[in-house]
């Protein structure tokens, strides 16, 4: 079995949406995942987009929306 060479996008949900959440993912402060699951609900905390991810979403078109 080979090693996925990041886990976190490979598999990024951990529990099941009809269960209490148990398992979830470290983040470094930024955001950005660590490779570690942790065994605990995730405090409630704002994660706010990366500035790359904000100026290429700035970059998109609206969309036009057709009547009828």
């Amino acid at each position: 079995m080979t090693v996925p060479e990041n886990p976190f996008f490979e598999k990024p949900i951990l529990n099941s949406p009809y269960a209490y959440p148990r398992r979830h993912w470290e983040l470094e402060p930024d955001g950005q995942p660590t490779q570690k699951i942790l065994i605990a609900r995730r405090q409630v905390s704002f994660i706010t987009p990366s500035k790359v991810f904000v100026l290429s979403s700035a970059k998109l078109k609206p969309w036009k929306l057709r009547s009828g």
